[in-house]
């Protein structure tokens, strides 16, 4: 989209404003869903993923023991916050993702896709 806007003649700065915004809360939610790259590249601790706690959730599909405290624990963790993410992400795709696509067509901009 970025490309797509530098190639448009009527964008306005504030446009290029709001599409970094839009990356940034991507980039957000990618790491509350799939942790922290960068720290995980280091060995450096950082919170948990909701999809490393639905892994250690599962961890036990292989055995016949019941799941442990920890387990459960991180399977109510994770379906909340995944909840919640999933709650975020319809937001930001149909909301401010519809915006910035008809801002982007009205700035005289390529198509994107």
């Amino acid at each position: 989209m970025k490309a797509s806007a530098v190639e448009a003649t009527r964008a306005a700065p504030s446009l290029f404003v709001r599409l970094d915004a839009f990356d940034t809360q991507l980039g957000r939610l990618e790491t509350r869903l799939s942790g922290d790259r960068v720290r995980g590249r280091l060995s450096e601790s950082s919170s948990p993923s909701i999809a490393g706690r639905a892994y250690n959730a599962a961890n036990n599909w292989n055995t016949t023991h019941a799941p442990t405290a920890t387990q459960e624990s991180d399977f109510e963790v994770a379906k909340t916050e995944f909840a919640a993410f999933s709650s975020e992400l319809e937001r930001l795709l149909a909301i401010d993702l519809a915006q910035l696509e008809a801002d982007l067509l009205t700035a005289g901009a390529p198509s994107w896709r």
